[in-house]
């Protein structure tokens, strides 16, 4: 399960906004391997910027979507 949840310091001033992701981020499954990579836990990024992580916590694979890390690996094992 993935919750996105959005806080608002200062309401309706974007600039304020705070992201938060908990549960599932990213997540690839083969049929011959099960779970291949995952992401999981928390993500918050800094007020204002859905881009910049400011806090994360639980096992990735990816650095939250950082896709670069782990795409020769899913690869390898996607082609069998």
């Amino acid at each position: 399960m993935l919750l996105r949840d959005f806080d608002y310091p200062d309401p309706g001033d974007r600039r304020t906004r705070v992201r938060t992701i908990t549960g599932a981020d990213w997540q690839t499954r083969s049929n011959g391997s099960g779970l291949v990579f995952h992401d999981t836990g928390l993500v918050r990024f800094v007020p204002g910027n859905d881009d910049v992580i400011e806090i994360t916590n639980g096992p990735t694979d990816s650095d939250h979507g950082n896709l670069d890390l782990v795409m020769p690996e899913v690869c390898a094992i996607l082609e069998g």
